[in-house]
């Protein structure tokens, strides 16, 4: 039986997508600072450094990532580009390096970059042989590894359920179980040729039955529904008056916190739905330009497959 790729693990990832709706959303005016919080291979960054007088700061978790596009925009690089290694979830500790405070717009990317996914030694892919990593910030200590072959069964499934939305779950996690008893699973490929050898369970699927359970390890490793919520406050507080933050999500569990966050951020009150006026005092932060999410254009899935799942929404910052 042969499975599909998900478009989150397509090697087309290095076109940055949605780019045309990024630069259109953010209003990109002259002289303007932004803050591209995800970084990657640089993509949404250069695109937007096209613009004059532009500049940008770029944040990245993954120092690699970071020296690539170092090269690749060496000639704007302390001109019109600045670059720290971090990640977006600490903008106001990282803040203070910049001698801008407030941005004129902001984009976050969350989905993983094509630079980690085709390294086979970062241990991101589950059709390449590699260590169970999946550290985005190779510097923290806790990989992959640790989750599968530590975790308790029932913690290990509840993984799986909760950030893979994985059916089988409880079954995966209970063959991981058993065959690490044997001795510790070591690399990407022995994960999925065990969780494939499960596959008359998903003979309907197209996808590739270790899809979600990759996910499920690579977003509990980098903690990236962590505190999301709280970082996208944050970066809204970041941006000047009428200033943009646009965000792409490629997974459900992060496109719910940010719609969640944004109807927050313009709906606060929290006074009880009968009482005749608000007296909790909370003002709105920003109100959101996008109802519903943007999703790329028939043609850009056709030539870059990635966007296929890709979800863009937006919000402006108001005066408060």
């Amino acid at each position: 039986m042969t499975f599909s790729t998900p478009p989150c693990y397509d090697r087309a990832v290095h076109t940055p997508v949605l780019v045309k709706e990024v630069l259109g959303f953010l209003k990109i005016e002259k002289k303007g600072v932004y803050l591209d919080g995800t970084v990657g291979l640089g993509g949404h960054t250069a695109a937007i450094l096209k613009e004059e007088e532009i500049c940008v700061i770029g944040l990245d978790r993954d120092l690699e990532a970071l020296e690539l596009v170092k090269q690749k925009l060496h000639s704007e690089l302390n001109k019109r580009l600045f670059l720290y290694h971090g990640n977006f979830k600490d903008i106001l500790k990282l803040k203070k390096k910049f001698k801008r405070q407030r941005f004129d717009g902001a984009v976050l990317d969350l989905g993983v970059s094509s630079f980690q996914l085709d390294k086979a030694a970062r241990g991101f892919s589950f059709q390449k042989e590699g260590p169970l990593d999946m550290r985005m910030d190779p510097s923290q200590k806790i990989r992959a590894f640790d989750f599968v072959n530590t975790l308790p069964e029932k913690k290990l499934a509840q993984l799986f359920y909760d950030y893979g939305e994985e059916r089988f779950s409880s079954h995966i996690a209970r063959v991981i179980c058993e065959r690490r008893k044997q001795k510790p699973l070591q690399t990407t490929l022995e994960l999925a040729n065990l969780i494939s050898e499960l596959t008359p369970i998903w003979k309907r699927s197209k996808l590739h039955p270790a899809t979600r359970v990759f996910q499920a390890l690579r977003i509990a490793v980098n903690q990236e529904l962590e505190n999301l919520d709280q970082a996208l406050e944050d970066i809204l507080k970041c941006l000047k008056k009428r200033g943009r933050l646009v965000v792409i999500s490629f997974h459900s569990l992060e496109d719910r916190i940010v719609k969640q966050s944004f109807f927050k951020f313009e709906n606060p009150c929290v006074c009880p739905s009968d009482f005749p006026k608000c007296i909790c005092g909370k003002k709105p932060l920003g109100h959101r330009v996008t109802s519903k999410p943007v999703i790329a254009s028939q043609e850009e899935m056709e030539q870059n497959p990635r966007s296929r799942s890709a979800k863009l929404r937006v919000i402006e910052r108001m005066d408060t």
